[in-house]
Protein backbone atom coordinates (compact mmCIF):
# COMPACT_ATOMS: atom_id res chain seq x y z
CA UNK A 1 0.00 0.00 0.00
CA UNK A 2 0.92 4.05 -0.75
CA UNK A 3 -0.33 6.79 0.42
CA UNK A 4 0.21 10.25 -1.27
CA UNK A 5 -0.74 13.20 -0.30
CA UNK A 6 -2.62 15.40 -2.66
CA UNK A 7 -3.62 17.94 -0.18
CA UNK A 8 -2.16 18.94 3.71
CA UNK A 9 -3.61 22.43 4.89
CA UNK A 10 -6.67 22.94 6.50
CA UNK A 11 -9.11 25.34 6.54
CA UNK A 12 -8.33 27.06 3.16
CA UNK A 13 -5.38 26.38 0.06
CA UNK A 14 -2.58 28.12 -0.30
CA UNK A 15 -0.25 29.40 -3.49
CA UNK A 16 1.15 25.94 -2.44
CA UNK A 17 -1.05 23.88 -0.72
CA UNK A 18 -4.05 22.53 -1.43
CA UNK A 19 -6.26 21.57 1.56
CA UNK A 20 -7.21 17.64 2.70
CA UNK A 21 -6.90 15.19 0.54
CA UNK A 22 -4.77 11.82 0.09
CA UNK A 23 -4.62 8.92 -2.32
CA UNK A 24 -4.18 5.27 -0.97
CA UNK A 25 -2.77 3.24 -3.44
CA UNK A 26 -3.00 -0.70 -3.39
CA UNK A 27 -2.02 -2.42 -6.31
CA UNK A 28 -4.53 -2.06 -8.90
CA UNK A 29 -7.09 0.10 -6.57
CA UNK A 30 -7.43 3.78 -6.33
CA UNK A 31 -8.79 4.84 -2.89
CA UNK A 32 -9.23 8.68 -2.43
CA UNK A 33 -9.71 9.94 1.30
CA UNK A 34 -10.85 13.10 1.54
CA UNK A 35 -11.38 16.02 -1.63
CA UNK A 36 -10.34 18.69 -0.27
CA UNK A 37 -9.75 22.37 -2.34
CA UNK A 38 -7.24 22.01 -5.08
CA UNK A 39 -7.31 17.83 -4.51
CA UNK A 40 -8.90 16.96 -7.92
CA UNK A 41 -5.93 19.26 -9.84
CA UNK A 42 -3.66 17.33 -8.25
CA UNK A 43 -4.89 13.50 -8.07
CA UNK A 44 -5.68 14.47 -11.76
CA UNK A 45 -1.95 14.39 -12.51
CA UNK A 46 -1.29 10.88 -11.00
CA UNK A 47 -4.20 8.59 -12.32
CA UNK A 48 -7.11 8.97 -14.33
CA UNK A 49 -9.89 10.59 -12.25
CA UNK A 50 -12.44 8.30 -13.71
CA UNK A 51 -10.62 5.11 -12.70
CA UNK A 52 -10.52 5.92 -9.12
CA UNK A 53 -12.59 2.81 -6.84
CA UNK A 54 -13.98 5.16 -4.62
CA UNK A 55 -13.66 8.17 -2.24
CA UNK A 56 -13.93 8.04 1.61
CA UNK A 57 -15.55 11.54 3.01
CA UNK A 58 -14.41 12.13 6.40
CA UNK A 59 -16.84 14.78 7.43
CA UNK A 60 -18.56 17.31 5.47
CA UNK A 61 -16.89 20.68 6.76
CA UNK A 62 -15.80 22.03 3.47
CA UNK A 63 -12.01 21.90 3.38
CA UNK A 64 -12.91 18.06 3.24
CA UNK A 65 -15.47 18.41 0.36
CA UNK A 66 -14.89 21.41 -1.85
CA UNK A 67 -13.98 19.78 -4.82
CA UNK A 68 -16.86 17.19 -4.64
CA UNK A 69 -18.39 19.23 -7.34
CA UNK A 70 -15.73 19.70 -10.10
CA UNK A 71 -14.88 16.28 -9.86
CA UNK A 72 -18.91 15.66 -10.64
CA UNK A 73 -18.63 17.99 -13.21
CA UNK A 74 -15.06 15.90 -14.71
CA UNK A 75 -17.20 13.06 -14.85
CA UNK A 76 -20.07 14.32 -16.82
CA UNK A 77 -17.84 15.86 -19.63
CA UNK A 78 -16.33 12.06 -19.59
CA UNK A 79 -19.76 9.93 -19.58
CA UNK A 80 -21.00 12.81 -22.90
CA UNK A 81 -18.16 11.75 -24.58
CA UNK A 82 -18.93 7.95 -24.08
CA UNK A 83 -15.24 7.85 -22.08
CA UNK A 84 -16.92 7.03 -18.24
CA UNK A 85 -20.04 4.72 -17.28
CA UNK A 86 -21.24 4.42 -14.18
CA UNK A 87 -20.83 5.80 -10.42
CA UNK A 88 -17.47 6.23 -8.14
CA UNK A 89 -18.52 4.52 -4.89
CA UNK A 90 -18.64 7.52 -2.31
CA UNK A 91 -18.64 6.75 1.24
CA UNK A 92 -20.02 8.81 3.43
CA UNK A 93 -21.69 9.46 6.76
CA UNK A 94 -25.32 11.18 6.76
CA UNK A 95 -25.67 14.15 9.24
CA UNK A 96 -28.85 14.80 8.35
CA UNK A 97 -27.37 18.27 6.81
CA UNK A 98 -28.42 20.54 3.77
CA UNK A 99 -24.38 19.53 2.42
CA UNK A 100 -25.03 15.79 3.02
CA UNK A 101 -28.05 16.16 0.44
CA UNK A 102 -26.40 18.36 -2.08
CA UNK A 103 -23.50 15.73 -1.92
CA UNK A 104 -25.84 12.69 -2.56
CA UNK A 105 -27.63 14.76 -5.61
CA UNK A 106 -24.48 14.31 -7.80
CA UNK A 107 -25.13 12.14 -10.09
CA UNK A 108 -22.02 10.45 -11.10
CA UNK A 109 -21.52 9.15 -7.16
CA UNK A 110 -23.15 5.88 -5.73
CA UNK A 111 -23.38 6.81 -1.52
CA UNK A 112 -21.77 4.33 0.39
CA UNK A 113 -22.79 4.86 3.91
CA UNK A 114 -20.92 3.58 6.28
CA UNK A 115 -21.33 1.95 10.05
CA UNK A 116 -18.72 -0.27 11.07
CA UNK A 117 -16.76 -2.41 8.70
CA UNK A 118 -16.91 -2.75 5.00
CA UNK A 119 -15.14 -5.07 2.80
CA UNK A 120 -14.77 -3.44 -0.83
CA UNK A 121 -11.96 -4.49 -3.90
CA UNK A 122 -10.73 -7.09 -1.34
CA UNK A 123 -9.68 -4.01 1.02
CA UNK A 124 -11.25 -4.04 4.78
CA UNK A 125 -11.93 -1.04 6.22
CA UNK A 126 -12.86 0.27 9.81
CA UNK A 127 -14.26 2.98 10.70
CA UNK A 128 -14.26 4.82 14.10
CA UNK A 129 -15.73 7.99 15.85
CA UNK A 130 -13.79 10.81 16.09
CA UNK A 131 -13.97 13.55 18.77
CA UNK A 132 -15.01 16.64 17.16
CA UNK A 133 -17.88 19.21 16.74
CA UNK A 134 -19.02 17.84 13.40
CA UNK A 135 -19.74 14.78 13.09
CA UNK A 136 -16.37 12.87 12.10
CA UNK A 137 -14.92 9.51 11.18
CA UNK A 138 -11.13 8.08 10.90
CA UNK A 139 -11.16 4.75 9.04
CA UNK A 140 -8.65 1.90 8.41
CA UNK A 141 -7.80 -0.03 5.49
CA UNK A 142 -6.45 -4.14 5.46
CA UNK A 143 -4.44 -5.59 2.89
CA UNK A 144 -2.64 -8.75 3.15
CA UNK A 145 -1.32 -8.20 7.14
CA UNK A 146 -0.57 -4.59 6.69
CA UNK A 147 -2.94 -1.52 8.31
CA UNK A 148 -3.39 1.86 7.22
CA UNK A 149 -4.99 4.47 9.40
CA UNK A 150 -6.43 8.07 8.31
CA UNK A 151 -7.41 9.59 11.61
CA UNK A 152 -9.26 12.90 9.93
CA UNK A 153 -10.20 15.97 12.55
CA UNK A 154 -10.76 15.23 16.08
CA UNK A 155 -9.32 15.58 19.61
CA UNK A 156 -7.52 12.52 21.49
CA UNK A 157 -9.78 9.85 22.12
CA UNK A 158 -9.94 5.84 23.00
CA UNK A 159 -10.77 5.66 19.14
CA UNK A 160 -7.99 8.12 18.19
CA UNK A 161 -5.04 6.54 20.21
CA UNK A 162 -6.62 2.49 18.69
CA UNK A 163 -6.02 3.57 15.33
CA UNK A 164 -2.22 4.84 15.88
CA UNK A 165 -1.86 1.05 17.98
CA UNK A 166 -3.43 -1.24 15.76
CA UNK A 167 -2.07 0.43 12.05
CA UNK A 168 1.63 0.41 10.69
CA UNK A 169 1.06 3.82 9.41
CA UNK A 170 -1.12 6.86 10.13
CA UNK A 171 -1.86 9.77 8.75
CA UNK A 172 -3.43 12.13 11.35
CA UNK A 173 -4.74 15.74 11.19
CA UNK A 174 -2.49 17.35 14.53
CA UNK A 175 -2.30 20.89 13.55
CA UNK A 176 -2.08 22.16 17.02
CA UNK A 177 1.05 23.18 18.87
CA UNK A 178 1.41 22.22 22.80
CA UNK A 179 -0.30 25.85 23.39
CA UNK A 180 -3.19 25.80 21.34
CA UNK A 181 -4.24 22.80 22.55
CA UNK A 182 -7.05 21.83 25.02
CA UNK A 183 -9.71 18.84 25.61
CA UNK A 184 -12.14 20.69 24.30
CA UNK A 185 -10.74 21.93 20.76
CA UNK A 186 -11.83 20.05 17.82
CA UNK A 187 -8.12 18.81 16.82
CA UNK A 188 -5.42 17.16 19.04
CA UNK A 189 -1.78 18.27 18.90
CA UNK A 190 1.23 17.25 17.02
CA UNK A 191 2.67 16.30 20.56
CA UNK A 192 -0.37 14.33 21.43
CA UNK A 193 0.34 11.93 18.13
CA UNK A 194 3.78 12.15 18.94
CA UNK A 195 3.53 10.53 22.28
CA UNK A 196 1.47 8.17 20.78
CA UNK A 197 3.69 7.11 18.04
CA UNK A 198 6.53 6.42 20.27
CA UNK A 199 4.41 4.53 23.02
CA UNK A 200 3.28 2.41 20.51
CA UNK A 201 6.24 2.24 18.10
CA UNK A 202 4.13 2.68 15.13
CA UNK A 203 4.80 5.60 12.03
CA UNK A 204 2.95 8.16 11.76
CA UNK A 205 2.31 11.31 9.97
CA UNK A 206 1.00 14.86 11.10
CA UNK A 207 -1.31 16.65 8.64
CA UNK A 208 -3.39 19.07 7.98
CA UNK A 209 -1.74 22.37 9.08
CA UNK A 210 -2.91 26.04 9.19
CA UNK A 211 -2.04 27.87 6.55
CA UNK A 212 -0.39 30.23 8.25
CA UNK A 213 1.48 27.87 10.95
CA UNK A 214 4.21 27.17 12.26
CA UNK A 215 5.59 24.17 11.27
CA UNK A 216 8.97 24.68 12.71
CA UNK A 217 7.07 24.82 16.30
CA UNK A 218 5.56 21.76 15.53
CA UNK A 219 8.71 20.32 14.22
CA UNK A 220 10.54 20.88 17.13
CA UNK A 221 7.53 19.86 19.65
CA UNK A 222 7.74 15.96 17.99
CA UNK A 223 11.41 16.17 17.63
CA UNK A 224 11.91 13.87 20.63
CA UNK A 225 9.64 10.62 18.57
CA UNK A 226 11.65 11.72 15.25
CA UNK A 227 11.76 8.07 14.47
CA UNK A 228 8.19 7.35 14.77
CA UNK A 229 6.53 10.75 13.58
CA UNK A 230 7.52 13.72 11.09
CA UNK A 231 5.04 16.63 9.15
CA UNK A 232 3.86 15.31 5.52
CA UNK A 233 4.92 17.24 2.08
CA UNK A 234 2.17 17.55 -0.30
CA UNK A 235 2.91 15.04 -2.66
CA UNK A 236 4.94 12.72 -1.11
CA UNK A 237 4.48 9.33 -0.84
CA UNK A 238 4.96 6.93 2.00
CA UNK A 239 4.61 3.10 1.50
CA UNK A 240 3.04 1.05 4.30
Amino acid sequence: MKITVLGCNGLYPSKQFNTSGYLLSVEKVNIVLDMGSGVFSTLKELVKPEKVNAIFISHLHFDHISDLGVYNYYLESKAKKGEFAGKIKLLVKNDESAVYRAIAGLNYFEIVEYSDKLTLFDLEFSFYKMKHPALSHAVTVEFKGKKFGYLSDGNVSENLEGVIKECDLTVAHAPFTKAQSGKEKPHSSAYDIALLAKKYKKQTLISHFAPDSDKKELEKEISFAREFCKLVTQGESYLV
